[in-house]
């Protein structure tokens, strides 16, 4: 099973990644709304949101190797099987809010993060 203070960390760091990465979009979309914004300030805030966003992904990715590997307990991440795919793949809807109609997006973010090699 999942180590839960494990889990705990890397679920929150998750959650304030995604937060801030929402932050920058706002701000991003706020900055291009205004009159006199130069371009340098505009592709500054661009940077930011990148940057965001590749933060957001990697403790996704952290999160989501946890659960895998604390809930299979398989090492060799290449062997995962179905169930584990799909409590991976669960588990990424919820976290996502429960979006309708992208259970296929989330079903195959958690086969490509169970087949990645390390």
């Amino acid at each position: 099973m999942v180590e839960e203070s494990r889990y705990s960390q890397l679920r929150a760091e998750y959650q304030a990644a995604f937060g801030e990465f929402a932050r920058c979009v706002h701000m991003l979309q706020s900055l291009s709304a205004q009159s006199g914004v130069t371009e340098e300030q505009l592709e500054a805030c661009r940077v930011r949101v990148e940057e965001a966003l590749r933060a957001y992904r990697e403790s996704r990715n952290r999160l989501a190797a946890l659960i895998l590997t604390g809930e299979t307990g398989e090492g060799d991440r290449g062997t995962v099987s179905r169930a584990a795919v799909e409590r991976l793949a669960y588990h990424l809807w919820e976290e996502a809010g429960r979006p309708a109609g992208r259970a296929q997006e989330h079903w195959y973010l958690a086969e490509q993060l169970t087949t990645r090699k390390p």
